[in-house]
């Protein structure tokens, strides 16, 4: 399809101003002409935005300085935005042709190789085997683009504030310092640091003090240093050392950027967390950890944390590395990956690749535990007693490709919100597989949950699954018992204040999760949508048994109930069901409101009374009843 050719043709039916409105971009996507150029659609509505079609409309057509021009715009969005010169080359083309303007072939001005396409590298062993590493130097991961961004907090501060800050500080410290001699706690030497949400204090204490004093005075030293905010760690894991954590007045998330490791992890899958007290980056390795949980209240993180987690994974992993599983029954947190869902989304449906009804998400859990018993089969064939060990095999060349066997990515579970895929038919035991058997085979869940976990939601055996433990601010001893094994989750303080139970040390780690910017959003986003399309990784779902649809309850209104409802009602009575509304509402299969009104209309009618709070059924029979109503 020539889309010049649609352009002008839009441009006849609607006139050449049409060109510097998002109206063009649009009417281009209902005739479907953009279906497939997701990249090219995205840049098209930057070019409108940003004013650049508008200069285009403006340009005399012979004028022989117009190739020049344009293609000062092209490098303008290119250093803007980062896409690909040879997609902007396109796209400028499209409207200039359109609006017939005469220019040169602009990769002659801006020169410009034609991109390489992904050459396919086979590898040569006992099997011949494709080499998913291919497009290594060809794919851009996000993280290369953000050292060219600005700072490792959120904001730029003056002079002026970064003079108050550093005062501040310097009066946090000697606060500090006056409280411990207070409680007659000589100190040697004492390192103070800061992050953009607390100060820390790594204390050596005088060779006469001992630690076991402060570990009895912790929480009294504490509520003295700050009534709210100050955490005291003693000793600090694997040292004789105290920490001391108190929160700044006025405290910032940290940049995303700030989180990201300077290199990328080998051999391992590790995703960012947040910035810990003493300013280094806190990650968790899911080859070591399984399956990761998060707990806290509403409106404490959680979501923002699981972001934070799929945004430090696609900056950092290509593609073939992984793929990510989504289920956000709310359909509010999860639902802007729609843009990525090309290249890192597990294929599942024929529409949307997130599962966000019931139904997706029964086709999604089950069909991940169908390619997990599936991966199972592949890996005993093999002799391979994990996925590590399977892809070192199938890269040496040692797999048959024919037999079903390639490279195996980590599939990453995220499900916001566990409660809301409880309603699944058989999810337990489905749950139960994954979390028991997955790991070892690429698959790790992260789910968040926003109250206590009970046992219809995960069994004991379940929980323990679930290694890495993270925790926002709750509201009781139980609950942060519950989801990070201590009490500590209901000491913490601001939305985005967290800690992580880390099985690897078996130690409890305090820190921020970062505050994800637009900027940070669009670098991430642009880099993704300006690639080639990875070889997709798809599951089975079209012979998977979705849950049975379970009867929908109603709720109607005292005066809405008809005589049809009161005979249902007095049939269950009669037959020796308890005059309340639980027992009503269980039989109805109604809400607990409407089986209370039920029961106010048969006391109107003198089917029932009740008396010091005891309802009783006063008549014999159904006759007699509907003889009263």
């Amino acid at each position: 399809m020539n889309i010049q050719i649609e352009i002008q043709k839009i441009i006849s039916t609607y006139g050449r101003d049409i060109i510097k409105e998002r109206r063009l971009v649009y009417i281009l996507s209902d005739y479907g002409i953009l279906k497939d150029l997701r990249a090219e659609r995205r840049i098209l509505l930057d070019i409108i935005d940003e004013g650049y079609a508008e200069q285009m409309i403006m340009l005399q057509p012979d004028r022989q300085d117009n190739s020049l021009k344009i293609c000062s715009f092209i490098s303008e969005v290119h250093q803007k935005t980062g896409y690909q010169v040879q997609k902007l080359i396109t796209v400028f083309k499209w409207l200039s042709d359109s609006l017939g303007i005469v220019t040169v072939p602009f990769e002659s001005i801006l020169h410009v190789e034609q991109e390489a396409p992904i050459k396919e590298i086979i590898i040569k062993g006992k099997y011949k085997v494709k080499d998913p590493r291919a497009i290594d130097k060809v794919y851009k991961l996000p993280v290369d683009s953000f050292s060219k961004s600005s700072n490792k907090t959120t904001g730029v501060k003056d002079s002026k504030g970064m003079i108050l800050e550093r005062a501040a500080a310097k009066a946090a410290e000697e606060h500090i310092k006056y409280v411990l001699s207070e409680f007659k706690v000589d100190t040697a030497d004492i390192d103070f640091s800061e992050t953009p949400s607390m100060y820390y204090a790594v204390i050596t204490l005088a060779s006469n003090i001992r630690i076991t004093k402060l570990i009895y005075l912790k929480d009294t030293i504490a509520e003295a240093i700050s009534s709210t905010g100050c955490r005291i760690i003693a000793p600090i894991p694997g040292t004789n050392k105290i920490g001391i954590e108190l929160i700044k007045e006025q405290p910032m998330a940290p940049s995303f950027q700030s989180i990201l490791p300077q290199e990328k992890p080998k051999d391992s899958l590790c995703c960012s967390l947040g910035l810990m007290a003493d300013g280094c980056p806190l990650s968790i390795d899911f080859s070591k950890v399984g399956h990761a949980l998060i707990g806290g209240q509403p409106t404490s993180g959680k979501t923002n944390s699981l972001n934070t987690i799929i945004y430090s994974l696609i900056s950092c992993y290509f593609p073939y590395e992984f793929k990510l599983a989504l289920f956000d029954l709310k359909g509010a947190g999860l639902n802007i990956y729609e843009g990525i869902q090309k290249n890192y989304l597990v294929e599942f449906g024929e529409s949307s690749n997130i599962a966000d009804t019931t139904v997706s998400a029964a086709q999604l859990l089950f069909g991940l535990a169908e390619d997990l018993t599936l991966r199972k089969s592949h890996f005993l064939k093999a002799s391979c007693n994990n996925i590590d060990e399977y892809n070192k095999l199938y890269l040496s060349g040692e797999l048959d490709p024919l037999e079903g066997h390639s490279f195996t990515p980590r599939i990453i579970i995220i499900i916001d919100e566990l409660s809301d895929i409880m309603q699944l038919s058989n999810y337990q035991s489905t749950m139960k597989y994954i979390l028991s058997e997955g790991a070892q085979y690429g698959f790790h869940i992260v789910a968040s949950t926003r109250q206590n976990i009970r046992r219809n939601m995960l069994t004991e055996e379940m929980k323990k699954a679930f290694q890495a433990r993270i925790s926002f601010k709750l509201e009781s001893s139980i609950e942060s018992k519950s989801v990070l094994g201590s009490s500590d989750a209901v000491d913490l303080y601001a939305i985005g204040d967290a800690l992580l139970f880390d099985p690897t040390t078996a130690s409890i780690k305090h820190f921020s999760t970062p505050y994800i910017d637009k900027n940070t959003k669009d670098i991430v986003t642009q880099y993704i949508n300006t690639h080639p399309i990875i070889e997709s990784y798809r599951i089975k779902s079209d012979s998977i048994d979705l849950p049975e649809k379970q009867p929908k309850l109603h709720s109607i209104s005292c005066s809405d109930i008809d005589k049809n409802t009161i005979i249902q009602a007095v049939s269950i009575l009669l037959q020796g069901g308890k005059c309340n509304e639980a027992s009503l509402q269980k039989a109805m299969s109604c809400t607990f409101n409407t089986a209370h009104q039920i029961l106010l209309k048969l006391d109107e009618s003198g089917i029932t009374k009740k008396e010091k709070n005891i309802r009783t059924l006063i008549v014999k029979d159904l006759a007699e009843a509907v003889s009263k109503m």
